[in-house]
């Protein structure tokens, strides 16, 4: 829950240079944020040019998606500048009550496979934000994990001062040889 402070945070950075001070209330720029409760701890920037509406509900959790679909409602009748949206289920819910509003997510699951954007590289339409799984950024999780590995792999032999060999083998068969040929050849007695 963390990430939803943060997301509200930069929001509220990213927003409160198009207010001033002097300037009358109608300048003041309004965040609605959707999801469920926040956890203990979460703090909320205040602002006199920034005013942040929430409207928080655990109703994805039951699976009835009504609720979240009246409270996204609710939310565009006060015109926000941008809805900041926790979860997949909010998203769909903000989707359903408007095109024209932009829509944050701060840690939608997939949304692709949901339906809210048509690519993590081009969303399309009034939706953008973070993903916290997507299935076609697993294959590039694992290669930044395989480089993250032998780049540690190369740093700690440098440091004990002994040769790397690096072997790739990508099925059982190419484990055991690689398994074989990495083994030091022990005389028998």
């Amino acid at each position: 829950m963390r990430l939803i402070g943060l997301v509200i945070l930069a929001l509220s950075l990213v927003l409160a240079p198009l207010g001033a001070e002097a300037q009358p209330e109608r300048n003041v720029r309004t965040i609605g944020f959707l999801g469920p409760p926040p956890s203990a701890g979460v703090l909320c920037r205040r602002s006199s040019r920034i005013r942040v509406e929430y409207r928080y509900t655990d109703v994805p959790l039951q699976g009835d998606i009504d609720r979240m679909v009246q409270l996204a409602a609710e939310l565009v009748r006060l015109k926000p500048d941008v809805l900041v949206v926790s979860i997949t289920e909010a998203a769909l819910a903000a989707r359903s009550v408007t095109k024209t509003i932009p829509i944050v997510m701060a840690n939608a699951a997939d949304p692709v496979g949901a339906g809210l954007v048509s690519s993590l590289a081009h969303p399309g339409g009034n939706i953008t934000g973070l993903t916290r799984l997507a299935p076609e950024l697993v294959g590039k999780n694992l290669q930044i994990l395989k480089e993250v590995m032998v780049l540690d792999a190369q740093n700690a032999a440098r440091t004990l001062g002994v040769q790397l060999k690096i072997l790739e083998a990508r099925t059982p068969a190419e484990v055991e040889r690689a398994r074989c040929f990495s083994s030091p050849t022990v005389p028998s007695i």
